[in-house]
């Protein structure tokens, strides 16, 4: 089993015009892709890597989502926003 990660602070996520946008609560806002604002708000739970390439690649078939999964964990553990 994969290591379980979770978002560590509260955050919400919007649409703007053609942007989409988590606001963290240490972080400030962060301008993401629509498919990274959704990896965003699957990570408020549990979740493991596998778990989350899974879900989107069901919601988004033409976008490749085992890379858009690890760019988001990447970043989000640089900024210390992920609980591994």
């Amino acid at each position: 089993m994969g290591a379980i990660m979770k978002i560590n602070q509260r955050f919400k996520t919007r649409e703007d015009l053609d942007s989409h946008f988590a606001y963290f609560e240490l972080e400030g806002p962060l301008e993401m892709s629509e498919v990274a604002v959704f990896i965003t708000n699957l990570l408020q739970n549990h979740q493991t890597r596998k778990n989350l390439v899974s879900i989107v690649q069901e919601k988004f078939p033409q976008t490749n989502a085992t890379s858009e999964v690890d760019e988001v964990i990447n970043t989000y553990t640089e900024l210390e926003i992920l609980e591994h």
